[in-house]
């Protein structure tokens, strides 16, 4: 309790300093207070003033009402303001609390909140040292600063007669409002917006300049800002800038179908007179330039010069120029054109001025821009085979067939003419021969053979194709000499008959087949009835079992078959009890047809021919003629006498969908009217 007693006795003695403000160059005020419970003799008071606050001299004053005799002495040294109060008496400062004296200083130029913060010594009569406490004051410097963030506005390379704009910022890095009563420059050529604004304290603005050249060269430019910032020489700023006149020279798109000529036009756009020109193109393959095409363009109407062209190599150089030294005037315009040969495939063909010289009076070079551009040539694409199998064919006809040819390229493609390298080819088409853009057209081979065999040949398809002038086709055909064995059949009372025909180009001596049908339906060599065709040849008919037969024709003289058409034999088959051979198919293989040398003439190696039953009407009884026997077979059927097996279909004469007497009549009447 004792120590606590004693620590809330201690005493407390503070030193404060007023705070105040102004602007620059101002002399403010500041007042040093002394709270006290001590008994204070003397006091040193140390205050640091800094760059932007000076002491005015023999400004310090002690506060009467609280001296009791006392002195003050006050001394400004290295930034730091020294005031000692003392009374040589020993006497204490009256009272406890307030003013102890008060002091003068003259801001500076730099606005800011600059603290000042006292260091105190304090004794009492026995010059024993006192404890302090100090309160800084505030000393604020008011007053607005200019700071450019853009110092240099660039505008680099423009063309005159144009406007640009560029912005000026400034901001204020004061605490007062920064006013900007005028933004001026050294040239006409350059205004700014707003020309006169306020910026807060501690913010920035944005000022638009906005630059209009007239005169080309290197351009640097002053801007002064005036306004009531303490620091006016920093409101400045520079423009740099590399006005140029226009004159440019670019090339002009053009676009073509291969094999023709186009212009290419070279445009200028000057706004100086312009007394000669030059430039030079490397050229693609696929233009050809068109010798003495170079010409003046209509800028150049009176005013006197000529174009000339030369080309070195895959250089075009072009030159315009007047020989009385006359200029082009201020325009913009068709300056010169050439001319060239479209000589490719569909493609865009770039052209680019090089070495450009756009030459005043004065023999400067004013260009200030060029620009190349393309040539677009369309042209067609022909697309087909490189063969075309015109398949077999008998030598006794004319094959034809069709060739398509597609167009795949960006304009029509003209067939001009198709021509072969053998005899006996042609094309039914009539020509040129036009395909679109995309399409498809076909053109009619045809070949008129005259000796058997395999034949080739080159067709060749001439184009406006710039790829493909002339197109080849391997062009094939397989030749064959038409020999043929044909088969056709009726059924007979026991079986079934069947005919052989030949029909032959060659001059044949041998026949030779394999006949394949139902092992129930047997044949031979007696049941071969020849035709007057066969009158020099024996024949043999041999089982090979299970239903196969081998027929064979030969002389042995090696005499041909007599004629090239009309049947060679008849070939009755006979069926066993209990075969049903009706819509079964007879096939007939491995036929040869040898000429006297031996070899196969067989334009077809297989045939087959189903047997199946005919119905004729008036044949009751199915043996293949219709007489007396069949009306008494048809009666007897009608009464339940019949002995053999009636065909209704053929029994019902009059065709009213009923087997009755009146059909037995007219088979009567059938019979009377074939005799």
């Amino acid at each position: 309790m004792a120590v606590g007693v004693w620590l809330t006795a201690q005493a407390v003695n503070t030193v404060s300093l007023s705070s105040v403000q102004g602007h620059p160059a101002d002399e403010v005020e500041i007042a040093v207070n002394l709270s006290n419970t001590d008994e204070v003799t003397a006091l040193e008071i140390l205050v640091p003033l800094g760059d932007m606050l000076r002491y005015v001299d023999a400004s310090a004053v002690l506060n009467a009402d609280r001296s009791n005799g006392h002195t003050l002495t006050a001394s400004a040294k290295d930034g730091n303001l020294s005031i000692c109060v003392y009374s040589l008496s020993l006497a204490s400062i009256k009272g406890t609390d307030g003013e102890m004296c008060r002091f003068k200083v003259k801001l500076g130029k730099e606005p800011a909140d600059y603290d000042l913060v006292p260091e105190v010594v304090m004794s009492d009569k026995s010059g024993n040292s006192l404890d302090c406490s100090v309160s800084k004051g505030v000393v604020t410097l008011l007053s607005p600063k200019i700071e450019i963030i853009t110092p240099t506005l660039a505008y680099g390379r423009v063309p005159i007669r144009s406007s640009y704009t560029k912005t000026l910022t400034i901001r204020n890095t004061g605490n007062e409002s920064l006013e900007i009563s005028d933004i001026d420059f050294d040239a006409d050529d350059l205004s700014a917006s707003p020309a006169t604004c306020s910026i807060a304290a501690g913010t920035a603005k944005d000022i638009t300049v906005t630059y209009s050249p007239m005169q080309r060269g290197n351009v640097t430019k002053n801007v002064t800002i005036t306004s009531n910032a303490i620091n006016p020489k920093a409101g400045k700023a520079v423009v740099t800038a590399q006005p140029y006149s226009v004159n440019e020279l670019h090339v002009q798109r053009a676009e073509g179908i291969s094999d023709e000529e186009v212009t290419v036009v070279l445009k200028m756009n000057n706004m100086e007179p312009i007394a000669g020109a030059q430039c030079s193109f490397k050229m693609p393959k696929e233009l050809v330039y068109v010798e003495g095409s170079a010409s003046a363009g209509a800028m150049c109407v009176n005013t006197g010069h000529v174009a000339l062209g030369s080309l070195q190599g895959d250089v075009l150089t072009l030159m315009l120029y007047s020989a009385t030294n006359n200029v082009i005037p201020e325009g913009d315009g068709e300056l010169m054109t050439f001319r060239v040969r479209l000589n490719g495939k569909s493609g865009w063909y770039n052209i680019k001025p090089t070495d450009v010289v756009l030459g005043n009076i004065t023999m400067e070079n004013m260009v200030s821009a060029t620009s190349g551009e393309y040539v677009v040539i369309k042209s067609p694409a022909y697309s087909a085979s490189t063969t075309l199998d015109m398949g077999e064919t008998p030598v006794t006809e004319k094959k034809a067939c069709t060739y398509s040819i597609y167009n795949n390229g960006s304009t029509d493609l003209v067939i001009s003419k198709v021509a072969f390298l053998s005899e006996g080819y042609s094309v039914e088409d009539d020509f040129p021969i036009t395909i679109e853009s995309r399409k498809t057209k076909s053109i009619n081979v045809s070949y008129t053979p005259s000796i058997e065999g395999d034949h080739r040949t080159t067709m060749q398809v001439y184009t406006n194709d710039p790829v493909n002038r002339m197109f080849s086709v391997d062009v094939s055909v397989k030749v064959y000499e038409p020999n043929e064995i044909v088969a056709s059949g009726t059924n007979t009372k026991n079986g079934y008959q069947f005919t052989f025909s030949l029909d032959n180009y060659t001059d044949i001596v041998a026949v030779q087949m394999n006949l394949h049908w139902l092992p129930g339906m047997s044949t031979s060599t007696a049941q071969l009835v020849p035709t007057d065709r066969l009158k020099n040849h024996s024949y043999l008919v041999t089982d090979l079992g299970n239903g196969t037969y081998q027929v064979l024709i030969y002389s042995m003289s090696n005499s041909p078959i007599v004629g090239n058409e009309g049947a060679l034999f008849t070939l009755d088959y006979t069926a066993t009890e209990g075969t049903e051979y009706r819509d079964t198919e007879l096939q007939v293989t491995d036929i040869v047809l040898s000429d006297a040398k031996g070899k196969n003439y067989a334009s077809v190696g297989n045939v087959s021919i189903t047997a199946a039953f005919s119905t004729m009407l008036g044949d009751v009884n199915g043996d293949g003629v219709v007489n007396i026997t069949d009306a008494i077979g048809l009666v007897n059927y009608i009464l339940g006498k019949s002995t053999f097996e009636v065909n209704e279909l053929a029994a019902d004469v009059n065709e009213d969908g009923a087997v009755n007497i009146t059909d037995a009549i007219a088979i009567v009447n059938l019979i009377l009217t074939q005799k």
